[in-house]
């Protein structure tokens, strides 16, 4: 019976071995995944980021144009 489990044990050696070449191998490819698609995200985020500035310009613009229009009037009101 002993002999029998050392046999089994150097039997699965080999298999062992092969299955943490595999694990590595997926832990390597699921990294490369993982980082290509936070590269995707980060530019989808980078995207979103200028579409709300541009969208908060326009509002800015409008407030700036009306105080120096309200600068304006009180200049020639003067």
């Amino acid at each position: 019976m002993c002999s029998s489990l050392l046999l089994a044990g150097k039997a699965i050696e080999p298999v062992l071995i092969q299955m943490k070449d595999y694990v590595l191998y997926l832990k390597h490819n699921l990294n490369a995944q993982a980082i290509g698609w936070l590269k995707e995200e980060t530019l989808q985020i980078e995207e979103d980021i200028s579409d709300l500035i541009n969208q908060m310009n326009q509002p800015i613009q409008e407030t700036e144009h009306f105080i120096e229009m309200l600068q304006v009037e009180s200049d020639l009101s003067t």
